[in-house]
């Protein structure tokens, strides 16, 4: 299951997952420590950050930004 890292509170975990469902993922299940934004898979109770999905989202949302910037 795939979802992004909404944010960290303390040893949780905050995800949105498909369908805009919220979970909470405990820190230990992360094998590197993942921080806001981050596309994560959820599976058998192991998650994991997938660090190309992620950097490719925060080029796109960037460049977004971007354009607005020049509009203005």
């Amino acid at each position: 299951m795939k979802g992004t890292i909404d944010r960290i509170e303390g040893q949780i975990v905050v995800c949105e997952m498909e369908q805009r469902r919220m979970i909470e993922i405990p820190l230990e299940a992360f094998d590197t420590r993942p921080v806001e934004g981050d596309v994560i898979t959820w599976e058998a109770g192991r998650a994991s950050v997938l660090e190309e999905e992620t950097a490719s989202r925060k080029e796109k949302v960037q460049s977004l930004f971007d354009r607005l910037k020049k509009k203005s």
